[in-house]
């Protein structure tokens, strides 16, 4: 409406969001993702990269942006954005 550009974020828990998770997102256009708290658990790990795989197909998005360091499975897929909070760090005291 504004003219400014918003690139969403894309969420999704488990299979059973998958059916929902991806409404009214926009197709074949650029969207993040994090897999930000998927580094410590299998589990977890193996759930995110099933949600990752599910966006794309419905998706088909034109750019992959990431939110951080990416896990190493989708390392080569995706641009990573560094974390805002990564400005800052070592700033304390200056």
């Amino acid at each position: 409406m504004n003219g400014i550009k918003v690139f969403p974020t894309i969420c999704w828990s488990d299979e059973s969001s998958f059916a929902w998770c991806f409404d009214g997102e926009p197709e074949e256009a650029p969207v993040f993702v994090s897999s930000v708290g998927v580094r410590n658990s299998k589990k977890s790990a193996k759930l995110f990269l099933a949600g990752y795989e599910a966006m794309k197909a419905r998706l088909k998005p034109s750019r992959i942006l990431h939110y951080g360091k990416p896990i190493k499975e989708i390392a080569s897929e995706v641009e990573e954005i560094e974390a805002f909070q990564e400005k800052f760090r070592g700033l304390k005291g200056s």
